[in-house]
């Protein structure tokens, strides 16, 4: 049996309200979808901005294995003082508890506790978001099992984090499970994306880089704002990251280190793998170390060696190098 605690967002006023009219507040709502699933877990309710003994709940956060923090009316920029409890109580959790699933809400007291910022968005979804898409990784799961594979669900979400906590500045995220990316700081507030295949617009053999006419007007212009839809790809950098998976080859998966290598390699390699350049010289030295009979040698070593050649040529004697154009979509307030 799993002891979970479950964080109440709302003011207990609100909540009431919510009762009135026979709508489940935000915790049922969650014990409810949790017990539908499993009956391995145990729930505690614990409402930061209203119970009075929330001290003895702090001091027992080490029992629980993990913790769900629920969505909720307030805006934590107002600084009310039931805000300040959560806030406070959540930076005892993130000391205390080491799983924790902040939902709405509960990641922007996160973010806050942590030493970041939230604001007001610029545009605020309210309604219904429309045609929701369940992705391959959705399909298997458990929460979705039942579900169409497009559905309706109510938004509503007024605000957004605009600044990382202070211990995340300066760090780069690389993201190996499944295409090469990487999230790197750019100045102060903004992070750069970076996607091995879909950075590269255009690319050309030779002494010197050229490019089409249309990239002119952005080359060497640092951050470029609002730009047109055909330059960032940004999109298909995030539509290749969710579909596409790599795992680790067999013989690797014994240990950790090990299963990470593989995965980084052979995700890479899958990226950006040119066939003719790439996999005949890592084939041919397959072949060559193999048991495999006399004649796959030779063939594998004469692949190899045109390869080895022809590389040679291109770059000792016509002193050709392949130049490529990249642009890196940049994203100011990541998280």
């Amino acid at each position: 049996m799993k002891n979970i605690l479950i964080v109440e967002g709302n003011l207990r006023e609100e909540n009431q309200s919510f009762s009135k009219v026979g709508i489940q507040t935000h915790t049922e709502s969650l014990k409810d979808s949790l017990a539908h699933f499993t009956n391995e877990l145990k729930f505690d309710v614990v409402n930061p901005s209203s119970d009075q003994n929330i001290q003895l709940i702090s001091d027992k956060l080490e029992n629980y294995d993990g913790l769900i923090w629920g969505g909720s009316s307030l805006n934590i920029y107002d600084d009310t003082p039931e805000i300040k409890k959560q806030i406070e109580f959540m930076k005892d959790c993130q000391k205390k508890v080491k799983k924790i699933l902040a939902i709405c809400w509960g990641m922007q007291v996160a973010v806050t506790a942590a030493g970041g910022q939230v604001k007001k968005a610029n545009n605020s979804h309210i309604g219904i978001a429309n045609e929701i898409k369940v992705n391959k990784n959705g399909i298997s799961h458990p929460l979705y099992i039942d579900k169409d594979r497009k559905f309706n669900s109510p938004a509503f979400n007024f605000d957004e984090v605009v600044k990382l906590p202070k211990k995340y500045k300066g760090k780069s995220i690389v993201i190996m499970d499944g295409p090469f990316m990487c999230l790197d700081p750019y100045g102060d507030e903004n992070h750069v994306l970076g996607n091995v295949k879909h950075a590269i617009h255009c690319w050309n053999n030779g002494t010197e880089a050229f490019w089409p006419h249309r990239y002119t007007k952005y080359i060497n212009k640092g951050v470029i704002e609002n730009p047109e839809p055909e330059l960032t790809k940004i999109d298909k950098f995030i539509e290749t990251g969710k579909q596409n998976k790599t795992y680790a080859c067999k013989n690797c998966e014994d240990t950790k280190i090990k299963r990470e290598k593989c995965i980084l390699i052979r995700s890479t390699f899958i990226e950006t793998v040119n066939k003719n350049q790439i996999n005949l010289p890592i084939f041919s030295f397959y072949f060559l170390k193999s048991d495999t009979i006399i004649y796959k040698k030779i063939s594998a070593f004469l692949f190899f060696l045109f390869i080895a050649i022809r590389f040679s040529i291109s770059l000792f004697l016509n002193l050709e190098f392949q130049h490529q154009k990249g642009c890196l979509p940049y994203l100011k307030n990541v998280f």
